[in-house]
């Protein structure tokens, strides 16, 4: 197959989303993150964009509102996107000594959030 493959985790993400990209028979033009208006957020670069190649990033999130947003990556004959829902790392109706929990938990991924929401 001449699409992509893309993987995005954790997803929901807060600070950062790791990404893979296999390529398929083509290589990879370019990769974007583009928020549901259509507007490119965040711009990835891809390594290694050869014909059956695997390519991974650290897409940079922090900035970005909270939301849905796609990642979309073009080869020459074919487009292919996958969701990244950005998520708040607090949200105003969480205690506060939850929020500050939630950021202790950050680099654990989003198994964390869970867990304070019980």
């Amino acid at each position: 197959s001449a699409a992509p493959v893309l993987e995005i985790a954790p997803n929901p993400a807060v600070e950062e989303a790791r990404v893979r990209i296999k390529t398929g028979a083509e290589a990879v033009l370019d990769a974007a993150l583009y928020d549901m208006l259509g507007r490119e957020v965040r711009a990835l670069p891809v390594q290694d964009s050869r014909p059956l190649a695997t390519t991974t990033a650290t897409l940079n999130l922090s900035g970005l509102a909270p939301g849905q947003n796609f990642l979309v990556a073009r080869t020459r004959s074919s487009v292919r996107s996958a969701p990244l829902t950005i998520a708040s790392p607090y949200s105003a109706d969480r205690p506060a000594d939850q929020r500050s929990e939630w950021r202790r938990c950050l680099p654990l991924g989003w198994r964390c959030e869970e867990t304070l929401l019980r």
